[in-house]
């Protein structure tokens, strides 16, 4: 495993999962207004159900990291 030292930046993940396309729209826009990038989206599903996948990154500071996922 590689290790950022202390005093770098890293750099964070976020998966998001939603089961509209508005709410992975308006999921994703939030995301950037707080500073994430998008990295990848995907949809899958059928044509009753589809579930959309977006994984968010943002580079942070070491005193404002935080670990694991969530808000």
């Amino acid at each position: 495993m590689i290790q950022a030292r202390s005093d770098e930046p890293a750099l964070e993940y976020r998966f998001l999962k939603f089961d509209t396309h508005s709410k992975a729209e308006k999921g994703l826009n939030d995301a950037i207004a707080e500073g994430w990038q998008l990295v990848t989206y995907q949809a899958a599903g059928d044509s009753t159900s589809v579930t959309h996948f977006v994984v968010v990154s943002r580079t942070s500071q070491p005193e404002s990291r935080r670990f694991g996922f969530g808000a």
